[in-house]
């Protein structure tokens, strides 16, 4: 669609103001008029035809529709003429275009079409007396949604004529309902849910090609109030066993709160993938949100969808989705290519529960991570680098507490743990000198090693077999590894050292020492043990 856009020049004589007396206000006028409303030429070497604008106190521009590319509109602003060419029309048929001289920024009047009709070549135009008519050539919805009707008759004929109504470009916000009995058209759309407006040229027209077409320009206001930003720091994309979440942050504009939710492809509740939303900063415009997945226990991989959307009462924005994918489960865990001789552990950290049931007091878990030298964890929750890392839990008898030291002996018991079924019934206890062997849990449940390459996951494997401790000194020990995966392959080592680091968790102590948080006077401010390596 072409806009040619000319601005009126209105000349107005200085009044002088004589004494102190105000003059009555005066009532603006606006009028806009062309002349003529239509315009016929030959189908070839037809000469230029003028329309004649009359405006007062209205600026106005031309629009041509995008069916009148063979049409030529050359305005003069002196003048107020339009000059009207158009091209020789070598088809068998004739043609009929219309431009329109609209008002700019002015709802006082309404844009006048002109209709251009040429005779097919070698022929003349069949003359008709039948002419339509709009009740209105333009419609404006509101950014809530809505609907307006406008209606279409014909005169010179008492016939109810077939028409259509068809947008001139895509549009998939509107809805055109033709009702040719009545001859209503009814406009509908939805709520905007977009920050600015939305416009399309309509056209009217008959079944009889020589009745003239109608142009109907529909527009809506904005609809939403505010809207919603979603940064991705990495793609929603998860293996079938990863239960580490991923991160994503939430900006909001105009608004005060923001839901989140995840979906099926088809809109239903998702089950499988989880999100939580959280603060950042202090303004209520900053958001974090943790997406997660349950591990895939299928051989198909899977696809949802985070959802967030405006919720607070009278506040609307543009819903944003996001993919989640998840690969398919797998029949076998392993993707070793071969037998294991686990490398020389340069990180090796503990995390030890005094005890997990003050009522039996059955075992005390050791969660111990062991990494290479080029491997390390970021702050993003992932394993970055390249090398070897190996994850499990040893369930060692309950340790004892010093009621004269008022502490613990954090010292692992030496023995042959045997990795057995991973407990996961609420108020199941392990039994003392076992470790949960590899399953579908995935390494932060379950014991597993992991080879990465350059900050890529490249083999992993669950294990299972025995693993076997022996306590040289303060913090110092020698572990063995007699490990194998659910391929066959078999993992086998051994380390020995001093911790890199030794941390106190989920502590709960058999009555009240000390005010440190934990209860108990173990020499440091917080529930953290350093064993000052």
């Amino acid at each position: 669609m072409k806009k040619l856009f000319y601005p009126l020049i209105l000349c107005a004589a200085a009044v002088a103001v004589l004494g102190c007396e105000k003059e009555p206000a005066k009532t603006t006028t606006y009028k806009l008029e062309v002349s003529p409303l239509a315009l016929n030429f030959e189908a070839t070497a037809a000469a230029a035809q003028t329309v004649t604008v009359t405006a007062e106190n209205v600026e106005w521009e031309v629009i041509t529709g995008e069916d009148a590319d063979w049409v030529t509109v050359t305005p003069d602003e002196e003048n107020s003429t339009i000059t009207v060419s158009v091209t020789d029309n070598t088809a068998e048929t004739e043609r009929t275009a219309q431009i329109q001289v609209a008002p700019v920024a002015n709802d006082s009047v309404e844009a006048q079409t002109v209709t251009i009709k040429q005779a097919a070549k070698d022929g003349e135009s069949e003359p008709t007396d039948v002419t339509m008519k709009l009740s209105s050539n333009s419609a404006k919805l509101p950014g809530a949604g809505g609907q307006e009707v406008i209606t279409v008759t014909f005169e010179g004929t008492d016939e109810k004529l077939p028409f259509t109504v068809t947008p001139d470009a895509e549009c998939d916000w509107l809805t055109i309902d033709v009702n040719v009995e009545t001859g209503e058209v009814t406009l509908g759309a939805a709520l905007n849910d977009d920050t600015v407006s939305r416009s399309i040229m309509l056209t009217v027209a008959a079944e009889n090609e020589n009745i003239a077409p109608k142009k109907i320009s529909v527009s809506q206001e904005a609809g939403a109030t505010g809207k919603i930003e979603l940064t991705v720091f990495f793609p929603l994309n998860f293996r079938w066993d990863e239960t580490a979440s991923k991160q994503a942050k939430v900006t909001l504009t105009g608004l005060t709160e923001f839901g989140a939710r995840i979906e099926n492809e088809d809109g239903t509740e998702c089950e499988w993938a989880h999100v939580r939303q959280r603060p950042y900063g202090s303004d209520g415009t900053q958001f974090y949100v943790e997406v997660s997945a349950d591990n895939n226990m299928t051989l198909v991989a899977r696809k949802a969808y985070l959802v967030l959307e405006a919720t607070a009462e009278g506040e609307s924005a543009t819903p944003v989705r996001e993919e989640i994918t998840q690969e398919a489960g797998k029949e076998g865990l392993s993707t070793l290519t071969g037998d294991v001789e686990l490398p020389a552990f340069s990180d090796v950290k503990a995390y030890v529960t005094p005890y997990n049931d003050p009522e039996a007091m059955v075992t005390s878990p050791w969660a111990f991570t062991f990494m290479t030298e080029d491997l390390e964890y970021n702050v993003w929750g992932n394993y970055v680098g390249t090398g070897t890392l190996v994850r499990f839990t040893l369930q060692a008898p309950a340790i004892p507490f010093d009621e004269d030291e008022k502490n613990y002996s954090y010292t692992l018991q030496d023995g042959e743990y045997k990795g057995v079924v991973r407990v996961s019934e609420y108020g199941v206890k392990y039994e003392p000198f076992t470790f949960a062997q590899g399953d579908n849990g995935g390494i932060n449940a379950s014991a597993w090693i992991q080879k990465y390459e350059n900050d890529v996951l490249t083999e992993a494997a669950p294990l299972f077999g025995t693993i076997t401790t022996q306590n040289t000194g303060e913090n110092s020990y020698i572990i063995k590894f007699n490990l194998t995966d659910d391929m066959g392959h078999t993992i086998t080592g051994s380390w020995e050292g001093t911790l890199s680091e030794l941390r106190e968790q989920g502590m709960r102590e058999p009555s009240d020492w000390d005010n440190d948080g934990s209860g108990v006077d173990d020499g440091f401010d917080d529930p953290v043990v350093d064993p000052e390596l």
